[in-house]
Order: structure tokens, then sequence, then C-alpha cells
């Protein structure tokens, strides 16, 4: 019925080296981009936390005198 034989297309060893090369620059990129969100936001954090103690200027060894530590 068919005029040509279907011939499966020829496929490659599965995870060959370019497959496995894109893992690992897929891994690389997201690592990246997790550890500079973390990176930010640590820096915002700590931001927030210097403003907030700037209110007060009384050095530390005084707090802790006064508060009895």
């Amino acid at each position: 019925m068919f005029l040509f034989a279907e011939k499966p297309l020829p496929q490659g060893a599965p995870g060959g080296f370019i497959g496995i090369l894109g893992i690992i620059v897929a891994a690389g990129l997201i690592i990246g981009v997790a550890v500079t969100v973390f990176v930010v936001y640590r820096r915002q954090q700590k931001t927030h936390t210097e403003t907030d103690n700037d209110m007060c200027h009384w050095p530390p060894d005084c707090i802790d005198m006064l508060c009895g530590r």
C-alpha cells in the first residue's frame, strides 16, 4: 500500500554530551539567580536593621551596662 517504507528517525545516544552540558548550564543559571535574590534580600534586610539602630545614639556597651547585661 505504501510506496515508501517508513524509517525511524536517527537518534543520538540519550543524554549525550550536549544534553549534559545543557543541564549543567541551566542548573548554573538557576543557582546564580537564587544566590542573587538571596543576597539582595539580605542586603535590604540589613539596610532596614541599620536604619532602625541609627535612631538610638547610645553605643552598644552603654546599652548593655544600662540594661544590666
